[in-house]
């Protein structure tokens, strides 16, 4: 159980590591498409065909595709007025609570995803825009960086479960018990 563990921890690792890269990339072509697109605009006096609807097909990925990332390095916004006050068991009970939620609502989410990736090849959907592209492979990598998130999720409970605690860079346990 041990190496399929860390094998998958791997493979998590890895795609969130792949997946920043393509966010990145995506951020970088939205950022020069808007530059052209306003250059062209006021220079030529002409708009780039489709770079609105370019750009607001990229951003939602390059938004989930970082999530797990968030995730695994403990970046999400955390509120915690409160929690030195409570004794390390309720800490880390509300730590297993919190996971579990998320992991929940992504997989639902999830799901409702691949429903969504499946209508849209089947309607074979494109974009309305001066340049009709296919809008499945959006939803698709929207739905891909989706799973890695609860991957990453699910991987954190077992973790928590197991009792292999690990701090983050501010100290906070992640995991586990301090």
């Amino acid at each position: 159980m041990g190496a399929f563990f860390r094998g998958v921890d791997r493979a998590i690792v890895w795609l969130s590591d792949l997946f920043v890269y393509v966010a990145a990339f995506l951020l970088a072509l939205m950022a020069l498409i808007g530059t052209a697109d306003v250059l062209s605009l006021n220079f030529l006096g002409k708009p780039v065909p489709s770079a609105t609807e370019f750009a607001s097909a990229m951003l939602p990925i390059a938004v989930m595709l970082v999530m797990s990332h968030a995730q695994r390095s403990g970046a999400h916004i955390k509120v915690e007025l409160f929690a030195r006050f409570f004794p390390g068991w309720f800490q880390w009970c509300v730590s297993l609570l919190g996971l579990l939620i998320g992991a929940v609502v992504f997989v639902l989410l999830s799901w409702g995803a691949w429903e969504l990736v499946q209508h849209s090849i089947e309607i074979r959907e494109r974009a309305v825009a001066a340049i009709r592209f296919p809008v499945w492979p959006v939803k698709l990598a929207f739905l891909f960086g989706m799973v890695v998130c609860a991957l990453e999720m699910i991987r954190e409970i077992v973790v928590h479960m197991a009792g292999l605690g690990r701090t983050d860079s501010s100290g906070s346990a992640v995991g586990g018990t301090r």
